[in-house]
């Protein structure tokens, strides 16, 4: 069954991981952790949306090439995210590369426009940036990309050291939602200030625990709503179809999704090291799916608006 349109084999590729790995899905119940590949749709989620952006436009990356990875496969995953623009980088904005680093995912970006390596982080750490990041060999592979293509402020970059943002939103006591921090920083920072930077948080409270939860019912939706997946009404009729059950039929399944959730997560980790079992697993997780979907549709008053 094809669920996207042609010509876009990369995000094909990346739903297909998506959609296989049926505990993708569950990721996005609160108190669960987003995996990489989920911000990876995402990235190409953006890397569309920018198709029909006026003026420079921003590029995102996988986040699974970004740490200790040879310059060969940087400059891969650079020229697959740029594909549709300028391979020169003359008419690029900002350039995203999110992070896994000892299971904990932060936002790296280059702003190629007015040179500058920016760190965003959820985690509010006292380390310093060499300690809490090591080094970033980004910096020297995108520096050698940007000389290769004569780039005009390649030496510039080669004297620009990297910097974190002390946002006033960052956390303490939250382990679990760097995932959709990073998915929510690389939608909303367009470089500039900290004044210019518009992202919406409250500082860490259960206020911003609240919004957390509905930034995770946004992006889900907003991922399997996408315009490119052309089976995305297909899906939706199912989750209408798990509407007409009786209420009370439908809660009861809910809380039964929501108390299983965490040990099918462990269930599917397992099963990644054998892909029959695997997939078996997968296809029985199909009515858990719905369920969670429909739990999201329930929750989304607007769809792509601005949920907190």
């Amino acid at each position: 069954m094809n669920i996207l349109s042609p010509g876009r084999a990369k995000f094909s590729t990346l739903w297909m991981i998506f959609l296989l790995r049926g505990f993708t899905w569950k990721v996005f119940f609160p108190t669960c952790e987003l995996f990489g590949h989920v911000i990876d749709c995402w990235s190409q989620v953006l890397n569309l949306d920018e198709i029909f952006r006026n003026g420079l436009q921003n590029s995102y990356l996988e986040s699974d090439l970004t740490e200790n990875q040879r310059k060969d496969k940087f400059i891969e995953n650079l020229l697959l995210s740029i594909k549709d623009m300028d391979a020169s980088l003359r008419y690029v904005g900002l350039l995203f590369l999110p992070v896994v680093r000892s299971f904990h995912i932060f936002l790296f970006v280059i702003n190629l426009q007015c040179p500058e390596f920016v760190i965003i982080d959820n985690s509010k750490v006292d380390n310093h940036i060499d300690e809490r990041y090591g080094q970033l060999p980004q910096i020297i592979y995108i520096v050698d990309y940007l000389k290769s293509q004569n780039h005009p402020k390649t030496e510039m970059f080669s004297h620009v050291m990297p910097y974190r943002l002390e946002m006033p939103w960052r956390t303490i006591n939250n382990h679990i939602d760097c995932g959709v921090f990073t998915m929510r920083h690389m939608e909303t920072y367009m470089g500039g200030s900290m004044n210019e930077f518009k992202v919406g948080f409250k500082n860490e409270s259960s206020a911003q625990d609240d919004q957390l939860v509905k930034l995770r019912t946004k992006y889900l939706y907003k991922i399997i709503t996408h315009e490119y997946i052309v089976q995305k009404d297909y899906v939706l009729q199912k989750v209408d179809e798990f509407h007409k059950i009786p209420s009370r039929q439908r809660s009861e399944l809910l809380a039964i999704a929501k108390e299983k959730i965490h040990t099918r997560l462990d269930d599917f980790s397992y099963f990644d090291y054998d892909f029959y079992g695997f997939f078996w697993i997968v296809l029985k997780q199909w009515f858990c799916m719905l369920r969670i979907l429909t739990w999201v549709v329930e929750r989304t008053t607007v769809p792509f608006g601005l949920l907190i």
